[in-house]
């Protein structure tokens, strides 16, 4: 992901795998682990970033656009912001369809 296309767009879905995977590693090791006091940290600021990036609109719309994830994965891992980024969406879209009808 060094500058070879738009990486705006799998933001979103690779903060959650990551989050799902440190959850993962964090559920199967012992607090006693070395390593456990780090999971917990990873996963804090893991959470932290996947709810500045579910609050940015930018992110938001181009992960909807993207058609490997769509509105599919707000409706699946964020039910909750699922009905503002459908909202949202319609909002651009009419604008846009405005935009174009004022155009001819």
């Amino acid at each position: 992901m060094e500058g070879d296309g738009p990486t705006g767009s799998v933001a979103i879905p690779e903060y959650l795998q990551m989050k799902i995977n440190l959850k993962k590693k964090l559920d199967s090791s012992l607090r006693s682990d070395p390593l456990h006091p780090m999971f917990v940290k990873m996963l804090e600021k893991t959470n932290t970033y996947l709810q500045e990036a579910l609050a940015c609109e930018t992110l938001v719309i181009s992960t909807i656009l993207n058609p490997s994830f769509r509105l599919a994965i707000f409706e699946k891992h964020f039910p909750q912001e699922a009905s503002e980024a459908k909202k949202k969406l319609v909002e651009l879209f009419e604008e846009r369809k405005n935009q174009m009808a004022e155009q001819i």
